[in-house]
């Protein structure tokens, strides 16, 4: 299996979770087994309060913004964030439904022309404590695996993805999950099956204050 076919299996992934866990979004571990048992195949969503009986198999914002961000690399051919705001504003336009509000007011500043470094300052409460940014950054492993950029090397990257980070969410959390996830899907992408070792991917949670601390 090569990076390719890794990437391939990143995004489907990406998509058939995302749609797998549609109906059942924001639900408990009980309400989930009460309703559906366990969930094996892709289910209706009725009366969902956020993705009212849309159909069986379809995404939501994970994959929407996941694809944006993608695209923002493609885009420019590197982690250039102006580039990912455009996207995130295209997607803006095409829906909002299940949007933190978080995500929703940002990227609502930059649809007003605001400058990425400051589309993320709220005087609201509660504001970037959510999943917002870590559903969305598996593309930032991916470039990082690509470029080959493990270890102290990958810093100047890191540090974009920080701003990434706090483009929708201003808070340590945001930041910090960001960063675990990039770190979990590069170990994915230079990994095989065979190579995969449990402890090194979960040693990766306990660099992230360390980084955090060298590039904030």
């Amino acid at each position: 299996m090569n990076i390719q076919d890794k990437i391939r299996g990143c995004f489907l992934g990406i998509a058939i979770g995302d749609a797998l866990g549609k109906p059942v979004e924001s639900y408990s571990a009980k309400r989930i087994k009460d309703n559906f048992k366990r969930i094996t195949q892709y289910e209706d969503c009725n009366n969902h309060k956020y993705f009212q009986d849309d159909l069986r198999g379809t995404t939501t914002d994970d994959w929407q913004l996941t694809k944006a961000v993608a695209q923002g690399f493609i885009d420019a051919g590197d982690f250039d964030l102006e580039s990912i705001a455009k996207r995130h504003v295209e997607e803006f336009h095409v829906s909002v439904r299940g949007w933190g509000s978080s995500t929703r007011e940002s990227v609502e500043n930059l649809v007003n022309d605001m400058n990425w470094e400051q589309s993320g300052v709220t005087e609201q409460k509660n504001r970037g404590l959510g999943n917002g940014v870590s559903m969305k950054v598996a593309p930032v492993g991916i470039f990082l695996a690509m470029k080959n950029l493990a270890g102290p090397s990958s810093i100047a990257v890191l540090e974009k993805l920080v701003s990434l980070a706090l483009m929708t969410h201003r808070t340590d959390i945001a930041v910090s999950s960001g960063i675990a996830h990039s770190f979990a899907t590069m170990y994915c992408m230079t990994e095989t099956p065979e190579t995969f070792n449990k402890k090194n991917f979960i040693e990766i949670t306990n660099k992230i204050e360390e980084t955090c601390q060298r590039i904030t």
